[in-house]
């Protein structure tokens, strides 16, 4: 334990003016615990302990969310399913009536079908290589999940998360 005055720190070296008046350098690394004082004297004090730090505003899923991107944005308030799909698909016909139902049944939710056959910059916009391909956004814009397929479990799984749910 040393006692004293900090005098500076330069290149990782602190330099600590101690009693006997000869300043004393330690490796930065090495120090374990820095007490400080702010009285101003060169006498040991006990000193007063830092404010208590604020709790951190509870953060929202939507926080850690990466946010819509792009010509789509969800609509504000609104759990949002974009389906990137083609007529001519298999999968995209088995999911499509999933999804309407889906939509169907809860107010908060807003379906969005892109076909990209018909929209192709907005397929490009997106980098769509294969299809059904559905973005799930939460209320605030939050990109909850990109599934590639018609993989209804995991539509709804995403849906659930958009709400609130696990």
């Amino acid at each position: 334990m040393l006692n004293g005055k900090l005098l500076g720190l330069e290149d990782g070296v602190l330099t600590v003016g101690v009693a006997n008046g000869v300043p004393r350098h330690i490796a930065a690394t090495e120090v374990t615990d820095l007490t400080t004082s702010s009285t101003g004297t060169d006498t040991p004090s006990r000193p007063t302990p830092p404010p208590p730090r604020p709790k951190p505003a509870p953060a929202s899923a939507s926080n850690s969310r990466s946010q819509a991107r792009g010509s789509i944005q969800p609509e504000h308030g609104k759990i949002t399913i974009v389906d990137f799909h083609a007529d001519w698909c298999g999968p995209c016909r088995r999911i499509s009536p999933i999804l309407e139902k889906i939509a169907e049944g809860n107010s908060d939710i807003t379906l969005r079908k892109i076909n990209i056959d018909k929209q192709r910059d907005l397929a490009k916009e997106y980098n769509i290589t294969a299809i059904p391909h559905i973005f799930i956004y939460d209320k605030q814009g939050g990109e909850v999940d990109n599934i590639l397929g018609s993989d209804e479990s995991r539509v709804r799984k995403a849906v659930e998360a958009a709400a609130g749910g696990s």
